[in-house]
């Protein structure tokens, strides 16, 4: 069984809010992954080798559609990997407010979650998902950030997107 959810927001004053489309507002950086992440007394080992394949994916099926590859940033993998480390329990529940711990500027923010039993699937349930297709392949997106944990349930995925 493979769940996908989707989160976006529209414009700054409406942050926290969910909406179906992307997030409006302003940042930039970039980098390699971090492979543990702690979030208050919670450590979640983010799987470094499945979030990369994630990102390679990714990629592939952008420049397939004629989009340049995401750059992957560190920012992005850490803000992916402190929201993974509150989907522990395999409930994917959407975060409200995409722009905590965003830095600097940036004009657009996206999520995708998924979960299942392995990362072909996920990742292709989230293809066949036209508005988790439209954050994958959207080219105002240009930075990804993904973390990839092990739980008692499968596989669970967080994919955060900028516009820097």
């Amino acid at each position: 069984m493979v769940v996908v959810g989707l989160t976006t927001l529209h414009s700054a004053a409406t942050l926290g809010a969910d909406f179906e489309g992307a997030v409006e507002a302003r940042s930039g950086l970039s980098g390699v992954p971090r492979p543990v992440e702690v979030l208050g007394e919670i450590q979640v080992a983010v799987d470094p080798v499945l979030s990369s394949a994630m990102v390679e994916a990714t990629n592939r099926d952008r420049v397939r559609n004629r989009r340049r590859p995401y750059v992957r940033t560190t920012e992005l993998d850490a803000a992916a990997a402190a929201y993974a480390a509150t989907l522990t329990s395999g409930r994917l529940v959407h975060s409200t407010d995409l722009s905590a711990g965003m830095v600097g500027r940036w004009s657009k923010l996206g999520e995708n979650l998924g979960r299942g039993d392995d990362l072909t699937s996920i990742h292709l349930a989230l293809m066949a998902s036209p508005t988790h297709r439209a954050n994958l392949l959207d080219s105002g997106f240009t930075q990804i950030g993904v973390a990839v944990i092990h739980t008692d349930v499968g596989l669970v995925v967080v994919q955060r997107f900028r516009q820097g």
